[in-house]
């Protein structure tokens, strides 16, 4: 490993989360134009590169899939009380 490498990673350890996961993103997306990848490749770095940004930008988000069928169970329930 070379001496730029060490101090750029040196660098991005001094980074706050959100810069972290910003600078991350954009490493991904400057890689990802010089790789060729297949179509499923690209959507998947896709998928990561927005779940990076949405995580910067909003923080991690903490819910399950049980959670969502509960919340929509939920909703049907109480329409169903609404109409009687």
């Amino acid at each position: 490993m070379s001496a730029l490498e060490r101090e750029v990673i040196e660098k991005f350890q001094q980074l706050d989360d959100e810069a972290q996961q910003r600078v991350g993103v954009l490493i991904a997306q400057q890689t990802e134009a010089r790789t060729p990848s297949s179509g499923a490749d690209r959507w998947l770095d896709g998928a990561r590169a927005l779940r990076a940004e949405m995580r910067a930008r909003y923080g991690k988000l903490t819910f399950s899939a049980a959670m969502l069928v509960n919340e929509v169970r939920e909703e049907r329930l109480n329409e169903l009380m609404d109409r009687y």
